[in-house]
């Protein structure tokens, strides 16, 4: 019997967790300082033990997390829903290739040991794979502060103050920044504007300008009005 037992105790210990194939991260941010990740991958029919503590890695880094587990399986699916406060991020994120970003979350017991994992590649430019809130995206880090037109001869300068807000702890440096004007359904003009750098924790104030000529801004009125 005594043999039996053993040999039970170290089966059990032995069993692999299961390592889910992650499938999809969905982003949401409830404030312009938090991001909630959404982790959707297949299912099992596996009981797991209560998680206590959770872990996530991405593209190597190891990611602080902010809430306790949430994890729910089914035969079918599993998901996983993660808090991070982005002021925590360190500053490798910067550096992650967006068409092969590695992902692995952990659920952990209440012993520290592994009880369950999703893991997959993710790419960002695939909307099956990783969807973003756009509008929330927009609203939260990029705010139109202002805007004007000045007539300078037969030139117009186009100038718009942007306010960018930099949620991480440390400075952002942007390679530049692509813009263009529409008016109604017609590009008035289309260019880049250099590099410049985000201060940690604010919103930092970007100036786009540009000048055109006159009859380019009356054309695409035109093409508007008829």
């Amino acid at each position: 019997m005594l043999v039996l037992l053993s040999a039970l105790v170290f089966l059990v210990a032995s069993v692999t967790p299961p390592v889910h194939r992650l499938h999809r991260v969905e982003l949401d941010l409830p404030t312009r300082e938090q991001a909630v990740l959404v982790l959707r991958g297949e299912g099992c029919s596996a009981l797991l033990p209560p998680l206590s503590t959770q872990r996530l890695r991405i593209a190597g880094l190891e990611i602080p997390v902010a809430s306790a587990p949430d994890y729910a399986v089914t035969p079918t699916a599993s998901r996983a829903i993660v808090t991070v406060m982005l002021a925590r991020v360190g500053e490798g994120i910067l550096g992650i290739d967006s068409s092969t970003v590695e992902v692995r979350w952990e659920g952990l017991d209440a012993k520290g040991r592994l009880a369950v994992a999703l893991e997959g590649t993710i790419d960002l430019a695939d909307g099956e794979q990783a969807v973003f809130p756009t509008e929330k995206l927009r609203r939260h880090y990029a705010r139109l502060a202002d805007y004007g037109l000045a007539p300078e001869g037969m030139l117009v300068r186009v100038w718009v103050l942007l306010g960018v807000y930099n949620p991480f702890s440390f400075e952002v440096v942007a390679s530049g920044l692509e813009y263009r004007l529409e008016v109604g359904e017609t590009t008035i003009l289309s260019s880049r504007r250099g590099g410049f750098r985000l201060r940690p924790g604010q919103a930092n104030e970007v100036l786009v300008e540009q000048t055109l000529p006159m009859l380019d801004l009356a054309s695409g009125l035109a093409a508007m009005l008829a």
